[in-house]
């Protein structure tokens, strides 16, 4: 009970919208380029969107890894839908949820824009249904997407945020924000139970959540909502 963790991530927690912004500026930061911005280009709106939809739907690195249209990622009655089969989970349990709203728009112009681009790229380049492409026009590996999310982060914050961390942040400021709703970080996190969710990802104690909630206005603001 008294051992120190061996990593205390503390230090590298940043406010969920903190992440979203970052999200948003990658993608912004392509302008209206389309198909002739270039494989440049089209990484960072990538790596936007995975920033971005990450910090929404903080799923396990293996499952971000392994989404693929038409299986995992599809559209059903105008609604862009996910949906993990329970086998496919580190719990056993199925993940169904909606893709954000707040991302349609930029999903839609990942897929026609910027992940054909990615897909044309490279001599490598192969007949994919992954949703993340890299620049060699391969599916990404679980290692490509933790690579790429980690060197955003540090280039916007100085310090490299993991995928796994955006969990904590999600569990910590849905907490925070929304006390009412804390029974959703377990379905959030897809664990069978609070326990988990509790124990080892809720840290709002330790987070002053009305600057959480200065933060959410300020960027509600800034949003123009």
């Amino acid at each position: 009970a008294g051992a120190t963790p061996a990593k205390d991530i503390r230090n590298v927690v940043r406010p969920a919208v903190d992440l979203v912004d970052l999200g948003f500026a990658l993608m912004k930061s392509t302008g209206d380029a389309g198909p002739k911005g270039g494989s440049y280009s089209s990484l960072r709106f990538r790596d936007g969107l995975l920033v971005a939809f990450l910090i929404h739907c903080p799923l396990r690195r293996r499952n971000l890894e392994a989404l693929e249209l038409d299986r995992h990622l599809y559209k059903e009655e105008g609604v862009w839908r996910i949906n993990i089969p329970a086998d496919e989970t580190k719990t056993g349990k199925a993940i169904r949820c909606a893709w954000p709203l707040a991302l349609v728009d930029e999903l839609e112009t990942y897929l026609a824009v910027h992940r054909q681009v990615l897909l044309n790229c490279g001599t490598h380049a192969e007949d994919t249904d992954k949703l993340w492409v890299s620049r060699q026009g391969r599916a990404m590996s679980a290692f490509a997407i933790y690579q790429a999310i980690t060197d955003r982060t540090e280039a916007a914050f100085g310090k490299p945020i993991n995928p796994h961390t955006f969990r904590h942040i999600a569990a910590t400021d849905l907490a925070s924000l929304a006390p009412e709703c804390a029974t959703a970080i377990a379905d959030i996190l897809g664990h069978g139970s609070m326990g988990p969710s509790e124990k080892y990802y809720n840290r709002s104690r330790t987070i002053g959540a009305a600057e959480r909630m200065h933060q959410t206005f300020e960027a509600c603001r800034r949003a123009g909502i």
